[in-house]
């Protein structure tokens, strides 16, 4: 059994932080004011209300943000299968998930794609981490 440096367990608590943002995404979409809106009628009374993302846009914002934190999973066990095993197929899995979560958040810009940039920078830092080669200590 191979013994986990610190650089592993540093590598391991990005991607694991990176899954928790992608699976509290999911959920904010539900809760988190997202939409606001404000009117003032005659007299100076003036109303404002907020709304989240599912109640603006409706399940396929969810099912989008499920799709994230699916992908971002997918990318945190290839990264450990990568640390724990130094298989390349591996390591092509979660560089491709990272690619794909780079590509999605680049497209979809300054509305939902601000909120997965900090995924992307998390899984990157991770597979940057992620010891190799005997670099993870002695057996």
């Amino acid at each position: 059994m191979k013994r986990v440096s610190p650089r592993g367990w540093l590598a391991f608590g990005l991607a694991a932080s990176a899954v928790g943002w992608a699976l509290a995404l999911v959920a904010a979409s539900f809760v988190a004011p997202a939409y606001q809106d404000s009117e003032c009628g005659p007299g100076g009374n003036c109303t404002s209300s907020s709304a989240t993302l599912f109640a603006v846009n409706g399940w396929w914002v969810v099912e989008l943000l499920g799709g994230v934190a699916l992908v971002t999973t997918l990318a945190f066990w290839a990264l450990h299968r990568r640390c724990a095993t130094e298989s390349q197929t591996a390591a092509t899995v979660a560089t491709s998930c990272i690619v794909l979560l780079t590509a999605f958040s680049w497209l979809t810009g300054f509305s939902i794609g601000f909120f997965v940039f900090p995924v992307v920078l998390l899984l990157t830092a991770s597979a940057v981490l992620v010891p190799t080669s005997g670099r993870a200590g002695p057996s």
